[in-house]
């Protein structure tokens, strides 16, 4: 490694005394300090010094506000099935990857893109050492219950699917200002942990009945989020440029018995029937077993049904339709 990227003999004395600090006297910020220092050197040869660690208290609207849409946006997985998270700018994630790979941090600015997966896999190594010294660092201390036993999880696309995989619960926020390779490159990191903790060593662990009831209760307490398509068409540009308000689609008469329902990863999770009920638009949910298979050649020869594009004109006077569920019937 270069000189650039080792750390200093002034460097290791002037750290020699405080990398085991007593727990009951460690803070947590003192902690994540000395951890990612320590990880940095002992996994890459990398000098990191953080500049500054702040801490604070958020419920999961904050933490998904605080987070940056641009940074890499990584899950840790806990103890228990507890999970936080770790966002990363470009400029630590460019730190990490050119010493990985060049052997040095180049002192220029790294220009702004989109993470990857592969990031997300150079950057695995040095997060797992950093939490594992930091909860080490805390033995003994309150905090232990809540810092043991997470670790590199996954790479999530952006915030709002973080918003789906995290609990409604309160977290611990840490941002660091991280310097890396004496002033090459500084960057941005957070670190979001479950604010409560978990069950502490030695403990009694709840009883299974309980774990499996309080599971129940949270999946069917939470929300997803589902779409229904009606129908995709397929039409020229200089068409689609023309639509305006009022412009009828012709939607072709077997789309209404074969509504696609959408997760939101555009996953098909089920398929629905349109029709009405209290004289507004509303779908059935199809049994898989006895859904006809639909034509899979809609041409526009079919008889066709016209909706208008504009929904609120839909649900102010949904009109007559000769699909029509069971309790509708006189």
């Amino acid at each position: 490694m270069t000189q650039q990227t080792e750390m200093t003999t002034m460097q290791r004395k002037a750290g020699a005394g405080c990398d085991r600090a007593d727990g009951a006297g460690m803070t947590p910020q003192k902690s994540l300090r000395l951890a990612l220092a320590k990880a940095a050197q002992d996994e890459l040869s990398l000098a990191l010094r953080a500049q500054e660690i702040s801490e604070e208290l958020l419920n999961q609207a904050g933490l998904i506000s605080a987070v940056n849409e641009d940074d890499l946006l990584l899950l840790l997985q806990g103890p228990m099935g507890a999970m936080g998270i770790v966002s990363v700018d470009i400029q630590m994630l460019s730190a990490v990857i050119e010493v990985q790979t060049m052997g040095k941090v180049n002192r220029r600015e790294a220009p702004d893109r989109r993470p990857t997966n592969t990031d997300a896999a150079m950057l695995e190594t040095l997060l797992n050492a950093t939490l594992n010294d930091f909860a080490i660092n805390l033995e003994g201390s309150p905090a232990q219950s809540w810092a043991t036993g997470f670790q590199f999880g996954e790479r999530v696309e952006n915030a709002r699917l973080l918003g789906l995989r995290l609990e409604d619960i309160e977290y611990r926020i840490f941002r660091a200002t991280l310097d890396f390779a004496d002033g090459a490159k500084q960057g941005d990191l957070l670190i979001a942990l479950p604010a409560a903790g978990n069950v502490k060593a030695g403990t009694k662990q709840p009883a299974q009945s309980d774990w499996s009831s309080d599971l129940r209760q949270t999946v069917y307490a939470s929300h997803g989020e589902i779409t229904a398509i009606l129908y995709r068409a397929m039409v020229p540009l200089n068409e689609a440029r023309n639509f305006k308000t009022g412009d009828l689609v012709p939607i072709p008469v077997s789309a209404l018995t074969d509504v696609m329902m959408e997760g939101v990863d555009g996953r098909i999770v089920g398929r629905a029937k349109l029709g009405q009920k209290n004289g507004f638009r509303a779908l059935r949910m199809a049994d898989p077993a006895e859904r006809e298979v639909p034509k899979i050649n809609r041409s526009r020869s079919e008889n066709l049904a016209t909706v208008a594009s504009q929904p609120a004109r839909i649900a102010a006077d949904p009109g007559p339709m000769e699909s029509r569920f069971p309790e509708d019937d006189p």
